[in-house]
């Protein structure tokens, strides 16, 4: 037992990262039902409403503690490298990746990516990791300020993960009824 708490972050750290993945999963999980809501209202009644809302909530807990699981999943096989400053280190990930991914999602309106341009948005998202961690790593001010608006978001995982709970007790009764 001993073993595995030496390999995994604190449980502050993991409430901080936790709390800032569900509020961005969460989030933009509600911003797009938002914006389908004024046609959901033309072609659906409100339970089907309701329903859909229900799925959505549901997928965004699952979401969120199957990316939890991963990024606890590779602190635990990378040693101390990531467990050390795991907050601001999968803080930064899930910025800088959750930003990309809505660029990706916005580019992919108008035209198809080709692999060459898949390769470089990775290559860019990278690089970017990278020099905000150095920058991070060479100001300890920065990496405080950061972790302390991280812990600040962990007051989202109190809201959002028992609306996912709800969310999904409505998935289990839609299918049952």
């Amino acid at each position: 037992m001993e073993w595995i708490k030496k390999r995994l972050p604190n449980q502050q750290e993991t409430q901080a990262v936790f709390g800032f993945l569900v509020f961005a999963i969460f989030t933009w999980s509600i911003r797009g039902f938002l914006y389908k809501l004024p046609s959901f209202l033309l072609y659906y009644d409100i339970g089907e409403i309701l329903g859909v809302f229900c799925y959505m909530m549901a997928f965004s807990l699952f979401e969120s503690l199957v990316l939890m699981g991963i990024l606890l999943f590779i602190a635990g096989i990378s040693g101390e490298w990531l467990v050390k400053g795991f907050s601001h280190k999968s803080g930064l990930v899930i910025l800088v990746v959750g930003i990309a991914m809505i660029y990706f999602q916005n580019s992919l309106s108008s035209k198809l990516p080709t692999l060459t341009g898949l390769a470089a948005s990775a290559a860019f998202v990278l690089f970017i990791l990278v020099v905000f961690e150095v920058l991070l790593l060479k100001f300890e001010s920065l990496q405080t300020m950061f972790n302390n608006i991280l812990e600040r978001f962990s007051v989202f995982s109190y809201f959002y993960v028992p609306l996912g709970l709800i969310g999904f007790v409505g998935v289990i009764i839609r299918n049952v009824i």
